[in-house]
């Protein structure tokens, strides 16, 4: 398999023959290729293993969480519990191709218990990136695009900003608003202030 881009923590992998299904990556982790606590993600059939030593513990890595924890906070305060409900860090898997852990996502409450996510009942999904920006910005964006997700949220931990991005189409999204710590965020009927959640 040929390295196509190596950026901090993921190996992008391209010209491959064989594309995987998700009951493969399973097989694969099951029997100790990896660890799905390394964020091991599949999209379209190609894998994404992370690169080097994980920042779970660094200063970048505790930022990461405490702003995914806020957003949810924030989140669960705002939104209508009887007909939605966050999500953090679990398996997103809309087809057998595709399996990727955002780090929340917001669902329509009847996607509690399902086998198959179904990208129409998501109504927001948040990318919380520091070393991972490059590869949220153009693999996992444009994957989300390609499957309808209505809103996809990058938190920018590196400029401290919010890239909201909406309206999806089949190679991206067609509007994009960068929102600084001076700025405010309209998300159903509230407004969040950016500066909170840093």
């Amino acid at each position: 398999m040929a390295v196509k881009a190596q950026e901090k923590s993921f190996v992008y992998e391209e010209n491959i023959k064989k594309k995987f299904t998700v009951d493969e990556l399973l097989k694969m982790s099951e029997i100790g290729l990896f660890d799905f606590h390394d964020h091991v993600e599949l999209i379209d059939g190609v894998i994404y293993i992370p690169e080097g030593k994980k920042e779970k513990m660094s200063p970048i890595g505790i930022k990461h969480r405490n702003v995914v924890r806020k957003l949810v906070y924030i989140f669960n305060q705002i939104i209508d519990l009887n007909k939605y409900f966050v999500d953090s860090q679990n398996r997103f898997s809309p087809d057998e191709e595709t399996y990727i852990e955002p780090d929340i996502a917001i669902y329509d409450v009847d996607q509690l218990s399902v086998e198959k996510d179904n990208p129409e009942k998501v109504y927001l999904i948040v990318e919380v990136s520091h070393s991972t920006l490059s590869y949220d910005r153009n693999i996992k964006l444009k994957k989300y695009a390609q499957l309808g997700i209505k809103q996809v949220w990058i938190v920018n931990l590196q400029k401290e900003e919010v890239e909201i991005f909406e309206n999806p189409f089949e190679e991206g999204y067609k509007d994009i608003h960068i929102k600084t710590k001076e700025d405010e965020i309209q998300f159903f009927q509230n407004k969040i202030k950016v500066k909170e959640i840093f």
